[in-house]
């Protein structure tokens, strides 16, 4: 994946692969650049079911993370985080089934780790600790988050957290409202706690729990109504129109577009290019090509020797300069097919000077003709109107030079 993994460049995490890979590094800072879905992988091993633990920074940027299947230990994305943070993502529709304990979304939290901005939904189930977002923080904090799990679990079950052990584990302004079963210890926030929980709420409708080890518990309609959260920022991070509180940063989160190229071939001169060759005395060749999909194919010419350079239809050239030897044998001939026009700005030969204008321009050479009896002069003449040269045909027709003879007496 992209990136160096630091905090000014974080490794870039868009595709299944690259989210099994944060395996790799467990200390290094990532970012999502998209939703990424995981309906094709199968079974996800989490990245940690003891040590080492995932220590890094793992922002999500307002994306998710779709369709998570996981049944290993301590069944989730990240296992165990230690003194690491994780921020703004969203974990939907899960499926994390275990005969384990520790299962959920987001981890077991301890050494001071951070889960903020985060939310969750799916189905989440094991033996102990056993939470809708989080299963046991130990020293650690989860902040405006919340998760709308189905959780089943036997002892430690909670609809956010399983439990809170220590003084120094914190929920503050989070809340569930997920379906909470289990046997012992349970609750419809938080199924065991002697840490801290502000500013928190359940419904105690659609978890079937009027309980909590946390959290104060509310109706469906209350924890739909913003004067439930009173104290919460519903400027900056949340946002409520008449059904739960979301969380803004995954409001009008625009995916990239999905970039892919698959064996492109292009043979395609676009419309007004200008080609520059410097080979064999032509300078400053411009093409222009008025029709897309058009193959051009330019050869090295020999300016000697009578050969021919024909212009690809529609196509205007510019040769500056060409040197020709005495002599109609070495005369150089540039035939310009239908819409071709050639500019020539200058020509140098010895003994014979000709201009061709256009395809109906010739070329005249006069040439003395002697015997013991008779003085008669010669003319040779080059691309009459009607010469033409035709490739890649099933026939080719060339007449070149045509004359006749005038005698003078």
């Amino acid at each position: 994946m992209q990136g160096a993994g630091t905090q000014s460049n974080p490794y870039l995490v868009s595709t299944p692969q690259d989210l099994h890979d944060v395996r790799n590094n467990l200390s290094a800072n990532y970012e999502l650049t998209r939703d990424i879905d995981m309906s094709n992988w199968g079974n996800f091993t989490s990245y940690s079911a003891g040590v080492p633990y995932f220590t890094g920074d793992f922002n999500g940027n307002g994306y998710k993370i779709i369709n998570l299947t996981s049944s290993s230990p301590r069944s989730g994305l990240f296992g165990t985080v230690s003194g690491g943070k994780i921020s703004n993502l969203g974990i939907v529709d899960c499926n994390l089934q275990s005969n384990d304990q520790y299962s959920s979304p987001f981890g077991y939290l301890i050494g001071g780790a951070i889960v903020e901005n985060c939310y969750s939904t799916g189905y989440v189930s094991g033996t102990n600790h056993i939470g809708g977002l989080v299963s046991m923080v130990y020293n650690g904090t989860v902040i405006n988050s919340y998760s709308t799990c189905t959780v089943n679990g036997t002892r430690y079950v909670g609809g956010l957290a399983a439990r809170l052990l220590g003084t120094s584990s914190n929920i503050y302004s989070s809340f569930s409202h997920g379906l909470v079963t289990g046997n012992q210890d349970i609750g419809g926030l938080v199924g065991l706690s002697t840490g801290n929980t502000s500013n928190s709420f359940w419904d105690t409708e659609t978890s079937g729990q009027t309980t909590s080890a946390g959290g104060t518990g509310r109706t469906t309609q209350q924890m739909k109504t913003q004067s439930t959260y009173s104290s919460w920022d519903f400027i900056n991070t949340w946002q409520i129109d008449n059904d739960y509180p979301q969380l803004q940063v995954f409001a009008n989160v625009v995916q990239p577009p999905k970039i892919e190229t698959i064996g492109v071939t292009s043979y395609v001169s676009n419309v007004h290019t200008n080609l520059d060759k410097s080979f064999n005395k032509v300078q400053e060749v411009n093409s222009f090509v008025n029709d897309c999909a058009f193959h051009v194919t330019v050869s090295r010419g020999v300016t000697r020797k009578g050969n021919t350079f024909t212009l690809p239809i529609q196509t205007s050239i510019d040769k500056a300069t060409r040197s020709v030897r005495t002599g109609q044998v070495n005369v150089v001939t540039c035939i310009n097919p239908i819409h071709s026009m050639v500019e020539r700005k200058s020509k140098t030969i010895q003994r014979l000077t000709t201009n061709i204008e256009s395809i109906f321009s010739g070329i005249s050479l006069v040439t003395p003709l002697r015997n013991d009896v008779v003085i008669g002069y010669g003319y040779y003449l080059s691309n009459p109107s009607y010469n033409f040269v035709t490739t890649n045909s099933s026939y080719v027709s060339e007449q070149i030079n045509p004359s006749y003879v005038e005698v003078i007496k």
